[in-house]
């Protein structure tokens, strides 16, 4: 037959199946009997699920994250920078970095991290730049920015595999568009992530997609019919093995893609875990049903151990085995192990069996604990994700999330649907037996377990919730009969609304407005909010309140933050924020030695280390490996100066220990002999630490309070190094050692930084002060988490009653918390970094608050690195808007980090508008404080008077040049000159002053109220590091200077007179002078200046101090203290004329001719007078005191009567005479006649009856 003729009579349609076969792939699509035909809905949903999902986690921040490309911004951490660190290496060297010098400085330490990931993004970078029409580096930027969401996006796709092989096509897809718009899963795969934790989910989905695969492809069931028997198991061995090739071809893709897992991931056991676990269900499942579990087995030592056997060399090349490589081993071959008892067990009853091998299990596991405890431990705490250590209880994305925002993140109702779902899959594993339903199950089990545990596996766990909550989502859809509504719908002939309400069921109305409004709706607005950068939120919110409803808009008000957004999200840490600007500014200095490595290091928490590195170019002590995170805890926490600089020179020992393979090198050794120690006892602490730990435990009056639980052998040795290194003598003894070290070893410390999220502000803010504690083993209250030894959260009452919590008694009234800090934490290294001095420094007491932030202290600066001798503050964040004042309402988003000095300068030149208050610097928003050690030039001398007369007691302050007007300069150091005068100050690097004063000491300036002489000084850095050079050519370093004051004397002359007029002003006419009187000049106790006066009452001092003196007068036995005083300046003359208003008194006896006696209170003083006509005696020109009147005439006398008289007083005294007996006699003391002795005669029987008379001045 013709084949026009079989075309025409094959179909009706011959003109569309003719254009059709024109359009190859228009017919194949239409052909159902080709693949593509039947699946191409599948591909273009995937392929649409993976643009949605790609969409919402870079569409938002693409913009703020790479800025066309001129400022690249990375929001996924520390983790992110170290990142981009490997890959900056790669790009430019070719090779990954294996060991790194930069990290837990100066030990060093190997980058855990294997390659894969960054080397995808160097190549793929470098393949797309031509086409980008870029440069390498920007294009690797563009890659690496995108890579996080373009990887996260992309593991839709095997999830997607994976819910077909399970479930179905129609789950598949729902799963896919679960996890796209899961915000569990967007918020750390988003672009500008940086991290591997995307690209590794995807391969892990990968591999377990291969590893069901190969399980559901098994065929067969029994393979072996006699274990016992050689000729059967190798019979059968080989009968599976031929026909399950393409079962193993599976589980060697899966190897492949886990092997990719172990090149991007250290914690690649995490996949071992869960295929362990499904495993191990399994093994047991098969045991209880007597089935055979060798292609179990079988797969599992297939694909792991080949991806443990390709991996091996890049962890053994490394030196990576340890704790990474190590454990996945054991777990695999002790898996295998067990599983062959499994297997050989098959034909045993369980119930002989199963105690058997638990038997065993139980019998290896104490071997391995006995060969390697700590190898032990660490499998059974599962790398420190089962059983805490302190290190994972101080990582905030390691603490186990709230229920709220776990359920949110999974979505409201996925979440439940999810724990739904895999309880009915084990309902269906324990009755159908599949093989994929078990894996699904363990993996869900694992994922959720892990998720509640731990924030951070929140996101690890996404892709099985989504998978499980997707099935339920599609058997309720399945169950409730929507597939009907539209063939119903179709078929039904009449109106359409008749159609409708005859398809449509009440109750699949309200299951489909339950779907869309706690499924459709919460997850896709989570995703959104997921997908938006914190900086924009609120950009893209007022959007929305604008263009929504009047109906629809929230009623929050606009202060109180978002209206819809901010429940999710991450943040794009900009230049402009004050880490990042640090960060800048850090990398600005030391530029002059070239290698990054050899600069001088920083230490702070460890959560900074990736990024002083990567962002700041310089060393770091403690990084986010854990590496050297105890040392910088104990600095931290040190206790003075002295103890944070032993600190540093541990850690410098401690380098060139472990560099030396357990051995201090020979120029170390003679260093710590030259300077008093013994090399043998600190090789011993480093070598042998655990004997240690009781020692420091049992003397917390030697080492300070510690942890008597958990005292770890690390801190144990640094606690024991500590108070070695202090006591070898002086502050000076130990800069003195550090700085020899430095020029043996070339290894220094110098850069200490504290920042805002250090620092306990209050109760409700305690920041993550109690991290390093707790990591450098001081005692916690494990209730509260609360450092007790530093501060304690206390519960106050309104009546102002204060309890801790475990002492709040019944009927409580409760007002509010509070934060108790004690004695030791003003005394912490992260305090005087950050604050400075404390109410205690300077005479305010404990609970007088932290200056400039709170408390009696609140209007008070903030003076970082006061009082230290060898540290000083090189930067402090301050915040600077560049708009002028009347425009900032306009641009609050403008402001931005800078170094408070910078600050200034654009304050005083009138750029913008600076804040530079401490509440924002350092409170709100906050910011970070950085001091540079220095070991300090040498400044000696001595203070003279002009004429070569050492002058003892005056303080020499060394201070910082302040600023400007407003600000404080810090002081550093205070002494006293000797008794020749003699002085020695440390010098800081950079402006300072050294002031010699005396007087009233100011606590907080360290300086006396007057000041003396001053002198300023520029160090350079080289001086201050004690470099030895003379490049003056004096013949002495030029670290060691000398300076000697000359205090050019004052002098002060003038008349004591009697104020008769009382104008204040000697008139000669009116006033007289006072003959022989005591004038003083009053200063500090011990320098006062007596002057005796002539006859003339004059008086004059020479060679006076400069300063601010009040002055005495001495008269008649008494002393008057004048408030009036006199500023004497160096080298200048003054007058100054002391008068004294007189007072006088009248005694009247009424009897005339009395003598009537004025006897001046123990001062021997006795002046006479003769009563005139009228019976009255007078007494003019009196000083101020007190006085006894006593009187005599003949036998008669009075009782004495005690008068106190002011200055410038009249008084009037009446007093009866009385018939006495008088006598006379001497006062002697150790047979001395001694003036001014009270003498009392008692009247018999009379108690009030006495006569008090003194001696006279002749005793």
């Amino acid at each position: 037959m013709p084949k026009d003729s079989v075309n025409q009579g094959s179909s009706p349609d011959s003109d569309i199946a003719r254009k059709k076969r024109g359009l190859p792939l228009r017919g194949a699509l239409a052909r159902r009997d080709t693949w593509i035909g039947q699946n191409w809905k599948a591909i273009l949903a995937v392929i649409l699920v993976f643009a949605l999902a790609l969409f919402v986690r870079s569409y938002f921040g693409f913009d703020s994250a790479t800025n066309d490309g001129d400022d690249f911004l990375l929001s996924g951490g520390s983790d992110a920078y170290y990142y981009k660190r490997i890959i900056d290496f790669t790009a430019e060297t070719g090779k990954d970095i294996t060991f790194d010098p930069m990290l837990n400085y100066p030990l060093g330490t190997r980058n855990p991290r294997p390659p894969l990931y960054g080397w995808s993004n160097v190549f793929a970078g470098q393949a797309i730049a031509p086409i980008l029409g870029m440069d390498d580096h920007t294009s690797i930027w563009y890659v690496f920015q995108m890579s996080t969401a373009f990887w996260g996006a992309l593991t839709i796709v095997p999830l997607y595999f994976i819910g077909r092989e399970i479930f179905d096509k129609r789950t598949a897809i729902v799963a896919a568009i679960t996890l796209a718009l899961m915000a569990a899963h967007i918020d750390r795969s988003v672009l500008s992530n940086g991290d591997h934790d995307a690209y590794v989910l995807f391969f892990v989905t990968c591999a377990f997609y291969f590893y069901l695969r190969a399980l559901n492809t098994v065929k067969g069931d029994r393979w072996v019919e006699n274990l016992l028997k050689p000729a059967s198991l190798k019979a059968g061995l080989k009968k599976y093995f031929s026909s399950n090739k393409r079962s193993l071809l599976y589980a060697f893709l899966s190897a492949m893609f886990m092997l990719c897992v172990s090149l991007a991931w250290q914690g690649f056991i995490y996949i071992i875990v869960v295929v362990l676990i499904y495993l191990v269900i399994q093994l047991f499942f098969n045991m209880f049903r007597k089935k055979d579990s060798l292609a179990v087995l079988s797969i599992f030592a297939v694909s792991i151990g080949i991806f443990l056997i390709f991996s091996g060399p890049h962890y053994v090349l490394n030196n990576l085995v340890r704790q990474w490589y190590d454990q996945p081993v054991i777990l695999y071959f002790t898996a295998l192990f067990f599983g062959a008892l499994f297997v050989a067990s098959r034909d045993i009853p369980w119930i002989v069996s199963l105690p058997a091998i638990l038997i065993i299990a139980g019998l290896t596991f104490s071997g391995v604990y006995l060969i390697d405890p700590e190898l032990a431990i660490t499998i059974a705490s599962g790398a420190g994700y089962v059983i805490q250590t302190k290190a994972y209880e101080t990582i905030a994305e390691a603490q186990a999330p709230d229920f709220s925002r776990l359920g949110m993140a999974f979505g409201l109702l996925t979440f439940y649907l999810s724990i739904a779902g895999m309880f009915m899959l084990i309902y269906r594993m324990r009755k159908e037996g599949s093989t994929g339903y078990t894996f699904i199950v363990a993996w869900a089990s694992a994922n959720i377990i892990l998720s509640l545990s731990a924030a951070r596996f929140m996101f690890t766990a996404a892709p099985a919730f989504a998978l499980t909550s997707a099935w339920v989502l599609v058997i309720i859809y399945e169950k409730m009969g929507f597939e009907k509504i539209i063939r119903t719908f179709r078929k039904f002939e009449g109106s359409p609304f008749k159609a409708l309400k005859k398809s449509v069921k009440i109750s699949q109305i309200a299951v489909l407005l339950v779907f869309l409004s706690l499924v459709v709706v919460p997850n896709a607005w989570f995703a959104v909010d997921a997908g938006i950068p914190y900086e924009d939120k609120s950009d893209y919110d007022e959007k929305i309140q604008d263009t929504v409803p009047d109906f629809f808009k929230s009623d929050r008000q606009e202060e109180a933050g978002n209206w819809y957004f901010g429940a999710f999200g991450y943040s794009l840490p900009k230049k402009t924020s004050y880490y990042p600007a640090a960060y800048q500014w850090l990398a600005t200095q030391d530029t002059d030695i070239v290698k990054e490595e050899d600069r001088p290091a920083f230490i702070s928490w460890w959560d900074y280390g990736f990024e002083v590195v990567q962002e700041g170019k310089h060393p770091t002590v403690a990084d986010n490996f854990l590496g050297g995170h105890r040392l910088a805890g104990n600095f931290l926490m040190s206790q003075s100066e002295s103890e944070s600089i032993a600190l540093l020179v541990v850690r410098i020992l401690e380098g060139d220990y472990k560099h030396g393979n357990g051995e201090l090198s020979p120029g170390v050794k003679e260093v710590l002999v030259n300077n008093g120690l013994n090399p043998s006892k600190v090789e011993d602490v480093f070598g042998s630490g655990d004997r240690y730990v009781s020692e420091v435990k049992n003397n917390p009056d030697i080492y300070g309070p510690m942890d008597q639980d958990r005292l770890l052998e690390q801190n144990a040795q640094y606690a024991m190094l500590r108070v070695y290194v202090v006591t070898m003598g002086t502050t000076q003894d130990v800069v003195n050692l550090y700085a020899d070290l430095e020029k043996e070893t070339g290894h220094v410390i110098r850069y200490a930084a504290v920042d805002r999220r250090l620092f306990p502000f209050s109760a409700m803010d305690t920041g993550i002060f109690y991290a390093p504690a707790k990591l450098s083993d001081r005692r916690m209250n494990d209730d509260t988490n609360t450092p007790i030894d530093f501060y304690e959260v206390k519960v106050v009452g309104i009546y102002g009653d204060e309890y801790t919590f475990d002492d709040i008694p019944n009927n409580f009234q409760f007002s509010h918390y509070k934060l108790a800090y004690t004695e030791m934490f003003f005394n912490t290294m992260l305090y005087k970094i950050y604050i400075g001095y404390s109410g205690i420094d300077i005479g305010k007491g404990l609970d007088a608050g932290i200056p400039g932030i709170n408390g009696d202290l609140q209007e008070e600066m903030a003076m970082p690195g006061w009082m230290m001798t060898h540290y000083r503050m090189v930067y402090r964040t301050a915040y600077w808007n560049p708009y002028e004042m009347e425009k900032l309402q306009d641009h609050t988003d403008a402001w931005t980090a800078i170094n408070l000095e910078d600050a200034y300068d654009k304050a005083v030149a009138g750029e913008g508008v600076s804040d530079l208050t401490d509440r924002s610097g350092l409170f709100n928003p906050g910011g970070v404080v950085m001091l540079k050690y220095y070991h300090g030039a040498i400044l000696s001398g001595q203070v003279t008077l002009e004429d070569d007369t050492p002058y003892p007691g005056l303080y020499v302050t060394v201070r910082e040049d302040g600023l400007g007007s407003g600000f404080p300069q810090t002081p550093k150091q205070r002494v006293e000159t000797d008794e020749n005068g003699m002085f020695e100050v440390i010098l800081p690097f950079g402006d300072c002053e050294v002031v010699v004063s005396r007087g009233t000491l100011d606590r907080k300036t360290q300086v006396g109220s007057d000041i003396i002489d001053s002198k300023s000084f520029f160090i350079t850095d080289e001086q201050a590091m004690r470099v030895n050079v003379d490049r003056d050519r004096d013949g002495v370093v030029d670290y060691l200077l000398t300076h000697n004051f000359s205090v050019k004397g004052g002098s002060v002359d003038g008349v004591a007179f009697w104020d008769i007029n009382g104008n204040g002003n000697f008139d000669k006419d009116t006033d007289e002078v006072i003959p022989n009187a005591t004038v003083t000049l009053l200063y500090a106790a011990g320098e006062d200046i007596h002057l005796v006066c002539d006859e003339n009452g004059y008086f004059k001092a020479t060679n006076v101090l400069p300063g601010s003196y009040r002055f005495a007068v001495t008269h008649q036995g008494t002393v008057l203290e004048k408030a009036d005083r006199i500023e004497v300046a160096a080298g200048a003359s003054q007058s100054k004329n002391v008068g004294v208003k007189p007072s006088n008194i009248t005694v009247d006896v009424n009897i005339p001719g009395t003598t009537v006696y004025l006897s001046i209170d123990r001062a021997g003083e006795i002046i006479q007078a003769t009563a005139n006509a009228m019976g009255k005696a007078v007494f003019n020109r009196l000083m101020p005191g007190n006085y006894t009147i006593s009187a005599v005439h003949g036998e008669m006398t009075f009782k004495p009567l005690l008068v106190v008289v002011g200055e410038d007083v009249t008084k009037e005294i009446d007093a009866t005479l009385e018939k006495t007996v008088s006598f006379s006699g001497s006062t002697l003391i150790s047979g001395k006649r001694t003036p001014g002795v009270s003498i009392v005669l008692w009247k018999k029987d009379t108690p009030d009856g006495f006569h008090q008379l003194f001696s006279d001045r002749d005793g």
